[in-house]
């Protein structure tokens, strides 16, 4: 006897099959997305790697794997940070290198200082005299008024001789970043927060960066005005207000670099925009066109672990402690010095700048 029923169709299963075809179809459209974008971000990224790295960075997902860097079995790493136009060839000179900091490591401590180097501090290189922002595009091209690139590695090897000369800080790696890729990585993380803290009243203004004009107080910076800032000095421009807000000129520049880059460094340690593969693909394609390293991608890890769990870096300025004036001008037509740094104690006697350095990372 048949069961009243039997052989029938459940009802709404004739619907069911195409749901649950509809979904499986749904699941491996969005894999087949995810896996794209992936390997989207994954191509720019091993892009970026081989051209800032020059053949010599690993491939892109070493960045999973943090390996040691240079110099950790001595307790301390020091990076060679510098920063120039070479990516803005629309004026001579722009492989000068306006900024040079130094970020020294303490592995144990995990504590960070940034020492500025003034960009007009007249040193050795060879059989020459220069000041030291010139000893890369001599190294790289073989003339200070060089617009481009050049052989980097030449050249961030010399200023890493003359830069350990200077501080008896040894480097370990080194980094170049070109002034665009500054502005496109700040913008890339949303921006960075900074505090303006001028002895004038009024806070900062620069015509000659662009119309800087900021007021004391805390300040939300995007790329472009991040960088003004990083390269603002006091420079008057005739048919403009006078420019005020920052005090001794380049050593004022340069504790404004410090701020950016140490403010940066907070940023990109906490920002959720780099879970977006959009923000990494435009930091990766910012990379490849205007950053050069001997830093691998797993050696990039380690940094980024090893700064990410410490707190604002410290720093320190050659000029001394606002006492003690560890340089003076130099002028000297006999061998091209004109508006030059040297050190108090002679010529090139960095005796105390060697102190003043090792008292700074030792804190």
């Amino acid at each position: 006897m048949t069961q009243p029923g039997a052989g029938a169709r459940r009802p709404g299963a004739a619907a069911g099959r195409p749901r649950r075809h509809l979904l499986r179809w749904a699941v491996a459209a969005l894999l087949v997305v995810a896996f794209g974008i992936g390997a989207w971000v994954l191509s720019r990224a091993q892009h970026a790697v081989d051209t800032a790295m020059q053949g010599r960075g690993g491939a892109a997902f070493d960045i999973l794997v943090p390996r040691p860097l240079n110099g950790e079995e001595t307790g301390r790493v020091n990076l060679l940070l510098v920063g120039n136009s070479f990516d803005d060839r629309g004026h001579e000179g722009a492989a000068l290198t306006d900024s040079i900091i130094v970020a020294s490591m303490d592995l144990a401590t995990r504590r960070v200082v940034l020492v500025s180097i003034p960009r007009d501090l007249w040193v050795e290189y060879g059989d020459d005299q220069m000041k030291i922002n010139a000893v890369y595009p001599v190294a790289s091209s073989g003339t200070a008024g060089a617009s481009g690139l050049g052989d980097s590695s030449a050249g961030l090897t010399a200023l890493s001789e003359v830069v350990t000369r200077v501080t008896g800080l040894r480097i370990d790696h080194h980094v170049l970043v070109g002034y665009t890729a500054l502005q496109e990585i700040v913008d890339a993380v949303g921006g960075i927060d900074v505090v303006i803290d001028s002895p004038d009243p009024r806070g900062i203004w620069d015509p000659a960066s662009g119309g800087l004009r900021l007021a004391n107080g805390p300040q939300h910076l995007d790329g472009r005005t991040a960088l003004a800032l990083s390269r603002a000095r006091n420079h008057a421009m005739e048919g403009f207000e006078e420019p005020y807000g920052i005090p001794d000129a380049g050593f004022g520049r340069e504790a404004n670099q410090r701020m950016v880059l140490g403010a940066l460094m907070d940023k990109v340690r906490n920002s959720p925009a780099l879970a977006n593969p959009a923000t990494m693909v435009a930091i990766f394609d910012s990379v490849s066109v205007n950053v050069r390293s001997n830093l691998t991608v797993s050696q990039v890890r380690r940094v980024y672990d090893l700064t990410s769990r410490g707190g604002d870096p410290a720093s320190v300025s050659l000029l001394g402690d606002g006492t003690i004036k560890l340089l003076r001008d130099y002028d000297n037509r006999a061998v091209g010095a004109s508006d030059a740094l040297v050190p108090t104690a002679g010529r090139f006697d960095y005796t105390e700048l060697h102190a003043l350095v090792a008292h700074a990372v030792a804190s």
